[in-house]
């Protein structure tokens, strides 16, 4: 059998937009437009949260309730889409990501995009400067980097997704020289998180600068959050305790709390890897399994995956994988 194919959600727009309703201003007709629209959806024309959730789980291991989130968040972002243009439109969920180092936030940002099909940028909040500074990136030159992003893709940079990670880097600390820098940079992002529009200088355009709205671009914010990433519910008013101003805690979004890579998790990861080498060396499944176990016992008795998550398997992998690929050849080379 045939696995249905699904639309883009520009083709859903082209469709929504052939709808044609006698008597669109009154009342019925739009209930009719609107009921028909919603029939696309329910018909599964375009990616719904289940099927989104099963694209993530091919990427992502564990998290599964960051991944449900993330992925009705992704839908609620191409329903907006496709009603771009209506008169009313579904409203837009940021996310924040809090969890450790290493436990796929900065992964499952990307799958998420690369499922909805748009454009995908990450940035690290520490590299942000306030406004009328000297150095660093300034909010406006996220536009110049989105553009980038998006060549190649189906949709506009405009509805495309940012990530800003290490966004708890950017707080206000009590009796700190980074004090008023961290509200400045958090005042200066709160203009494009709102929807502001700022000017750029495109490579194609004759004519100087053009404008661009973050009106419908999805932001994706991360960081660790030390202490409070241990706790069970993280409330706004936490988060202006910990160092945010009020008015950027509330924009951050549907705050999803990601928890510590599991020992299965871990382990799964490092026999995903140590299949990567198998092109390089080849392993029975046996084999493959003993290199994996042995693996483990190095990422267990360093603690590595403690401080560091699911990045410490890939060095470690390689690490153990590199003797043995140098050594490829050396045995013909004595019978020489």
């Amino acid at each position: 059998m045939v696995e249905k194919g699904f639309m883009s959600v520009e083709d859903i727009a082209m469709a929504f937009d052939r709808i044609v309703v006698t008597g669109k201003e009154s009342v019925v007709g739009k209930r009719e437009l609107l009921a028909r629209q919603e029939k696309l959806f329910a018909e599964g024309l375009i990616l719904p949260p289940a099927k989104i959730y099963e694209v993530l789980e091919k990427t992502v291991l564990g998290q599964e309730e960051a991944k449900k989130s993330l992925s009705v968040i992704l839908y609620q972002h191409l329903k907006r889409y496709a009603f771009r243009g209506k008169e009313k439109q579904p409203p837009k969920t940021n996310a924040l990501l809090i969890g450790p180092s290493g436990c796929g936030k900065t992964m499952l940002a990307g799958a998420l995009a690369a499922a909805g099909q748009v454009p995908f940028l990450k940035v690290d909040a520490t590299n942000f400067a306030q406004r009328g500074y000297r150095g660093g990136m300034h909010a406006e030159q996220i536009v110049d980097l989105l553009m980038t992003a998006a060549k190649g893709t189906r949709h506009k940079p405009g509805w495309g997704i940012v990530f800003i990670d290490e966004v708890d880097k950017i707080r206000n600390r009590c009796g700190s020289d980074d004090d008023l820098a961290g509200s400045g940079i958090q005042q200066d992002l709160l203009s494009i998180i709102d929807g502001g529009e700022v000017y750029y200088e495109p490579d194609h355009s004759e004519y100087g600068r053009e404008k661009f709205n973050f009106r419908n671009v999805l932001f994706i914010f991360g960081g660790s959050f030390g202490r409070l990433a241990e706790k069970e519910e993280i409330t706004i008013k936490e988060l202006t305790r910990y160092g945010f101003i009020p008015e950027f805690a509330n924009r951050l979004g549907n705050i999803i709390r990601l928890e510590p890579l599991p020992d299965e998790v871990i382990r799964k990861l490092i026999r995903k890897e140590v299949g990567e080498y198998n092109s390089y060396i080849p392993m029975t499944e046996a084999e493959a399994g003993v290199y994996a176990e042995i693996i483990h016992s190095i990422v267990v008795a360093s603690k590595a995956h403690e401080s560091m998550g699911g990045r410490c398997v890939g060095p470690l992998v390689r690490r153990f994988f590199e003797d043995r690929i140098f050594e490829i050849g050396q045995e013909g080379k004595s019978e020489l």
